[in-house]
């Protein structure tokens, strides 16, 4: 993305369940603690396919103790264009 060049499904792919397994590893560790109460984890992630929601959402079919939740934010075309413009060096850039 640095080179101006969109991932493709399959460079996301690894990336998608490295970071579901992340998660799951992050609530494993928070609900065997005996010190540190069961806080959740917050994921964050343009997860706009439904294949790479899927992806995610394995981990509450895999631990009937995992909750997956999605969170929808919508904002005009117009409001997103200028938080992208108005980032500076971003490896994002605004043509993405």
């Amino acid at each position: 993305m640095a080179q101006n060049i969109p991932l493709t499904d399959i460079d996301r792919w690894d990336w998608l369940i490295a970071l579901r397994e992340a998660a799951v590893a992050r609530l494993s560790l928070s609900a065997s603690s005996a010190t540190k109460p069961h806080t959740g984890v917050v994921v964050t992630c343009s997860a706009l396919k439904r294949r790479y929601r899927d992806v995610i959402r394995i981990a509450a079919y895999n631990d009937h103790n995992v909750v997956v939740h999605f969170i929808y934010l919508r904002a005009d075309e117009e409001v997103l264009m200028k938080r992208v413009l108005a980032r500076k060096g971003h490896y994002m850039k605004s043509a993405m």
